[in-house]
Order: C-alpha cells, then sequence, then structure tokens
C-alpha cells in the first residue's frame, strides 16, 4: 500500500487514498473534478494505476497493493446489444477513473479479482482496454465503448481518435483512419495510419511493428509513429529514444533516434533528418496530415482522404510523374506513384546560400486552398536515389512563399528523408503556396529533385463569418 505522498501534491494524496482502499465520495469527486480538469494529471494518473496493477499482478501472492482492502464485488451493467462491463483486473481502474472523470459512470470500490476455477474454459487473451475515445471516434467491424477490452487482433479506427491503454503501461493515442494488429500486451503493429505512443518505466521495450520488416522499439521515450498510404513508416522522437530497425533483403539496418529527431523508413533505407523546428518545442509540433491533400483524392483508389488542396501546378516534371496530385496524398503516377519527379537536364545549385542567383534551375510546386491557411510550418518529403547526400534527385535548397511571400528559406545539403520546418517568424496566413527547390547533382544528367509528400504544420483553416472577416475553424 501506499503509506506517504507529498501533501502539496492533491493527486499524490488522493491516489493514496484510493489504493489503500479509504477514499470516500467526497474523494473520489475530488479525484474525478482533477482528472475531468487536467489531461496531463490524466496521463499520469493513467501510469501510476498501470504500475501499481503491474506490479500486483507479478506480485500475486505477496502481501496485496490493491486499491482496496476489501474484496467487494464491482457492479456492472447490461443493455441489450452492449457489453458487460466487469473490473477485469487491477490495471482497469485507469479506465474506471477516466470514465467517471468524464462522468459515464460511478466509480466503484476495486479489488483484485477472485482466481479464476482452474477447470474453466479460457477466454481470448486481453491486451489492452480502451481508455479514452472522441466523440466522433468509428470503428470499422463494430461499435467499441470506453473501457472495453482488446484482445489481439485487427483493430481499425475509421475515423476520430481513439486511445488504448495495453496490459504493460504503454498509452497510445490513434488517430482514424488508422489500422492496428493487436499482437501482446507491449506490442502492436501498426498497419496504416498515426500513433503516437507515451511509455512509462514499467513498458519499456513497448514495440510497434510496421510493413517491410520495420520495428520500433522505445527505450523509454514518446514517440510518434506514422505508416503512409505506400507503406513508407515516418518516426518522430518527442523524448527520450527509441531504437530503429529495417529489414531489406535479409539485411538488417538499425539505428537509434534521439527526441527532436526524425526518420523515415523506405524500402529498407533509414533516412534522417534533425528536426528542424526553431525556437519550437518538439511536443508543440502538430502535423496535419489530411489539410494539404488535394480535394481530388479519392481513397478507394488507394488516395489519402481528400483536403483542401486545389488549382495545383508545377515546373516540368519527368514523363510518368506528370500527376503533381501525388504530393498531397495521391498515388496517380505510373512512374513512381506517391511522388513528383522533375524533369532533368537543367543547372544545379551553385552552392551559396542564395536560391536562383548564377543561373541554377528553380524549380516548383504551387498550389490554392479552398480556404484561407493560417501556417505555422510544414513537412516535406525529399529523396535521393542514394542514402548519402547529394546523390541522383537530392534538393539542394528549399524555399517556401505564402501568397507571393518568402516565409522560410532551408539547405538541404542534398539530404534525403523528412524536411520539418516551424516558421521561425511565426504563422502566416494565406491561400496561395509556393515550394521552391534546387537541384544537387549533376548525375546522371542533371537529375531533378524527387519530392514526395507535403504536410501542413502547426495549422488552423479560417472560415468566413457573415460579417465578412475570417476566423479560425
Amino acid at each position: 500500500m501506499m503509506h506517504a505522498a507529498d501533501h502539496s501534491d492533491p493527486l499524490a494524496l488522493l491516489m493514496m487514498r484510493l489504493c489503500d482502499g479509504v477514499m470516500d465520495a467526497a474523494a473520489r469527486d475530488e479525484l474525478a473534478a482533477l482528472l475531468r480538469d487536467s489531461a496531463e494529471l490524466r496521463q499520469r494518473f493513467v501510469r501510476l494505476v498501470a504500475l501499481d496493477a503491474f506490479i500486483a499482478e507479478e506480485f500475486a501472492g505477496a502481501p496485496a497493493l490493491a486499491f482496496a482492502k476489501q474484496p467487494p464485488t464491482v457492479p456492472t451493467r447490461e443493455t441489450s446489444g452492449d457489453r458487460i462491463m466487469r473490473s477485469r483486473g487491477l490495471w482497469y481502474g485507469a479506465a474506471a477513473m477516466i470514465m467517471l472523470a468524464a462522468g459515464i459512470f460511478a466509480l466503484y470500490p476495486m479489488a483484485r479479482p477472485t482466481p479464476p476455477i482452474a477447470s474453466a474454459p479460457a477466454g481470448p487473451a486481453v491486451v489492452a482496454l480502451v481508455s479514452d475515445l472522441s466523440p466522433d471516434a468509428q470503428f470499422e467491424d463494430a461499435d467499441i465503448a470506453l473501457g472495453e477490452d482488446v484482445s489481439p487482433g485487427r483493430f481499425a479506427l475509421t475515423a476520430g481518435r481513439a486511445q488504448l491503454m495495453f496490459r504493460s503501461g504503454a498509452v497510445v493515442d490513434l488517430t482514424g483512419p488508422c489500422e492496428l494488429k493487436m499482437s501482446g500486451p507491449n506490442e502492436a503493429e501498426l498497419v496504416s495510419g498515426t500513433l503516437h505512443a507515451t511509455v512509462p518505466v514499467q513498458a519499456i521495450g513497448f514495440r510497434v511493428l510496421a510493413p517491410r520488416g520495420v520495428t520500433v522499439t522505445d527505450l523509454g521515450t514518446e514517440f510518434v509513429t506514422r505508416v503512409d498510404r505506400l507503406g513508407v513508416c515516418h518516426v518522430q522522437v518527442l523524448s527520450g529514444r527509441v531504437r530503429l530497425e529495417a529489414i531489406d533483403k535479409s539485411v538488417l539496418t538499425h539505428l537509434e533516434l534521439a527526441a527532436g529527431q526524425d526518420a523515415l523508413v523506405d524500402r529498407g533505407a533509414i533516412l534522417t533528418m534533425p528536426l528542424i523546428a526553431p525556437a519550437a518545442d518538439p511536443h508543440e509540433v502538430i502535423i496535419d496530415p489530411t489539410l494539404f491533400n488535394a480535394a481530388t483524392n479519392d481513397p478507394s483508389r488507394g488516395d489519402d482522404p481528400p483536403g483542401l488542396v486545389e488549382n495545383i501546378r508545377a515546373s516540368d516534371t519527368v514523363a510518368g510523374t506528370t500527376s503533381l496530385q501525388d504530393a498531397f496524398g495521391a498515388v496517380h503516377n505510373s512512374l513512381e506513384p506517391g511522388y513528383v519527379l522533375f524533369a532533368d537536364g537543367g543547372v544545379i545549385d551553385n552552392g551559396n546560400a542564395t536560391l536562383g542567383d548564377g543561373g541554377e534551375t528553380v524549380d516548383y510546386i504551387e498550389w490554392d486552398t479552398a480556404r484561407r491557411i493560417e501556417l505555422g510550418g510544414y513537412r516535406v518529403e525529399l529523396r535521393g536515389d542514394d542514402t548519402k547526400p547529394g546523390g541522383p534527385r537530392s534538393a539542394g535548397m528549399l524555399r517556401l512563399s505564402v501568397d507571393g511571400q518568402v516565409v522560410d528559406t532551408y539547405d538541404v545539403h542534398g539530404q534525403s528523408g523528412v524536411v520539418l520546418r516551424v516558421l521561425a517568424n511565426g504563422p502566416v496566413r494565406g491561400r496561395t503556396f509556393r515550394l521552391e527547390l534546387t537541384r544537387m547533382t549533376n548525375l546522371p544528367a542533371n537529375s531533378g529533385p524527387r519530392l514526395g509528400e507535403i504536410d501542413a504544420v502547426n495549422a488552423r483553416v479560417e472560415r468566413e463569418t457573415h460579417g465578412g472577416e475570417a476566423s479560425p475553424r
């Protein structure tokens, strides 16, 4: 049981009473109010409960660390077509208190369940529970409720957001559309979509598998993993470290990434680039995977969901990559679906910090949005043919303009990977965006840069009010 707490920390005091089984109704209401008002405290509470449950399960025969010293039965509710909600273990206490904070039902005293009768048939393994859902959350297979068991198998979120807490204590936030294959109490495979993982100490070693032999292993951290429509895996480390592994033709490549690093894995190659975010906390970098998608995208063809991009135009491109929409979430190009290759034969970058002087070729892609955007940054994938800087189809300089005003310039130095920029002078507003690039190498044939997906960062859509003034969405 818990015996000491910081008396200046209300959560610690209430946790002590909860774990000692002496929490009355007033204390439960106070705890619910704390959790309701603070996402940070909810996250901390989940970790503490998961740790207590982990210890309780590991030392089941030892003196209890239970929430309740008495073993009362947890009342259950059942309606037609709904699952019976029961307490199946101490680690479920986190979801119960979260539901209390959301006003769903009252927290009942919790106790470690009576061990099952040996002859009882074993039910499906439970590897996680649903610890949070947005009001607009939708699932492909069936309705899923807050606090529901998650067994090994497919978990497909088609819209909204969902949070899962694994038995290990690892917590993942999913943004739909997103598909997971649940495989164990400390492991899952991300088939597609975006996953934000927060891993407490007791869950170090939590693994996220991805297509084509990619594995992201937590080393005590917080990270974001995204698998795009082409099966390319993107990893962004917000704190701590992860181990990133990729297998290509039976050859294993691995790399440790630290906070502030961003990488992608494609065809067995790990491509890294620093998280370029001047004066920005990585936790405050919010990538919008949909806003800069083409309005005509068709998911039935394998495209990402449609966004606000329209009227796309660009400098000359290589035959077979004339669909400019492929830089905005589509996969229409016959040569390299999901990429735009600028035409060969231009003049390479002259090596200074000025874009476009000295006769060097400046390629561009320009687009409008259906509504005015407040943009705080951008994220773009640049892919040379080689993993080493300066290879064919690599870029030299990069420049972004909004409504004709230059807002960011960056020297890529021929690196391949993901460039993530936060605008140093703050967000800008506009509807016309232009990304310009120079080419880095004269072999072969002064090849043009290869451009992958473009995403908006820290962005908001503005809408017109009745008075004609723009306001954020």
